[in-house]
């Protein structure tokens, strides 16, 4: 019994070692918490997707999120990451999938025989060919609001 027990001290340590090094911890861009509103023409928009896509200097992935009934909010563990991005936003038809959701939009078209849905309502000025961009802090509230216009 006395054999194991410097075997079992060993394990615990090589344990603890590796906990307090940070084994285990994901890796990757420093995220942050956003929310913010979206108007058109002064209404707040619903049936919508805001993307924000890393720009510049800026490496991550791009994030998207609902907006619905104005509002659209990412908590930081799948919010934007640090620094600067181009902000896309896209209206869809009620009930059709996000367009950002492949399997969906996939299940969509067998499933109806439809093309791929559209964006609708909002000028291509926001989405596609959108030239807003916002900055993304680690500190600050990362509050935007976006005021569409026609």
């Amino acid at each position: 019994m006395n054999k194991s027990l410097p075997l079992n001290f060993s394990l615990l340590l090589s344990l603890t070692i590796l906990l307090m090094s940070g084994c285990g911890q994901a890796k990757g861009p420093v995220r942050a918490a956003a929310k913010g509103t979206v108007t058109l023409k002064g209404e707040p928009l619903s049936n919508a997707v805001i993307r924000f896509i890393p720009i510049g200097e800026t490496h991550g992935p791009k994030v998207s999120a609902s907006v619905e009934s104005g509002s659209f909010q990412f908590p930081k563990h799948a919010g934007p990451v640090l620094g600067t991005h181009r902000v896309e936003i896209e209206s869809i038809e009620a009930n059709l999938p996000d367009p950002d959701d492949a399997d969906a939009v996939r299940e969509y078209q067998k499933t109806l025989k439809k093309r791929r849905p559209n964006s609708v309502k909002i000028p291509a000025k926001y989405n596609r060919d959108s030239q807003l961009q916002e900055q993304v802090t680690e500190t600050g509230t990362n509050e935007f609001r976006f005021e569409l216009g026609s």
